[in-house]
């Protein structure tokens, strides 16, 4: 018998505390996962990234193609969207693939649930909740969180990260992304998918700045196609409110120029988190 209480803990439910969870078990180890929050079990794909995201694309190109109907000899007269329906669509899709079935495939795998924050007592001992368990091997599998840079009166403007934008059970007239990465660009394509303006700002001279350039002239014409406005090359300078709105000043071949919109959402990637 081992001198611990697992063979294995993982802290974090995601995608990499998930896999390797199944696979020790599956191997025939005593296994346990951590997770923190009820409404991060399974991590962050399934429900703040890869499956909302995907819910809300999806209404957007139903909509869009009731919009273009017509071509087709077929007519949706005055084509129209509620998004509190949308999101809960949205929200829909994301409880069947989390929660309470994340929680039964675990329990039929053999595998405990330990909520709560976990911190090291020791190489081998953690400390969840007030209370202490011990595992020949834990893996760190926190995942990550937005990378926010420091832009001048940023904080104070107030703004959106990933996080709150596909939460979201409202829509802004307008919006400036910050980033153009996979993203803000697939954020832009959501937006302006429900005839929300958008403004895309780009730091690199081309978004999607780690495919190749066929591929992100692609994704840009279609975008600017859908109405999005896309600046690249671009330095942020500052953020401000005026009003109910909010203005992102920058400088683009040595020229200031001015941006306002209702709302900004900051999507400049992610970063590990390990600082908890």
């Amino acid at each position: 018998m081992s001198k611990y209480d697992y063979d294995l803990i993982c802290i974090g439910s995601g995608s990499a505390g998930g896999s390797a969870a199944f696979v020790a078990k599956k191997a025939g180890h005593r296994v346990a996962i951590v997770e923190e929050f009820k409404d991060k079990l399974g991590g962050h794909c399934p429900n703040y990234a890869c499956v909302p995201t995907k819910a809300l694309l999806k209404a957007a190109q139903v909509y869009k193609m009731a919009k273009e109907s017509g071509q087709f000899g077929i007519h949706a007269d005055n084509p129209r969207f509620d998004f509190k329906e949308v999101a809960k669509y949205r929200e829909d899709v994301v409880a069947q693939l989390t929660g309470s079935r994340i929680e039964k495939n675990l329990r039929n795998a053999g595998i405990d649930l330990l909520w709560g924050r976990a911190s090291f007592v020791s190489d081998h001992e953690l400390e969840i909740e007030g209370k202490k368990y011990s595992a020949e091997n834990i893996v760190i599998a926190t995942g990550s969180k937005e990378f926010i840079p420091p832009i001048d009166g940023l904080n104070d403007a107030e703004f959106w990260a990933s996080d709150d934008a596909v939460k979201l059970d409202a829509l802004p007239e307008s919006v400036i992304i910050i980033g153009g990465g996979p993203i803000g660009t697939e954020f832009s394509q959501i937006f302006s998918g429900f005839d929300v303006a958008v403004t895309l700002l780009q730091r690199n001279d081309q978004i999607l700045q780690r495919e190749d350039r066929e591929v992100a002239e692609y994704v840009r014409k279609d975008l600017e196609g859908r109405g999005v406005k896309i600046v690249t090359s671009c330095e942020i300078e500052s953020v401000h409110k005026l009003g109910s709105g909010k203005v992102v000043n920058i400088k683009a071949g040595g020229k200031s120029e001015s941006f306002e919109a209702r709302e900004v959402l900051v999507a400049t990637g992610r970063r590990a988190n390990f600082e908890n």
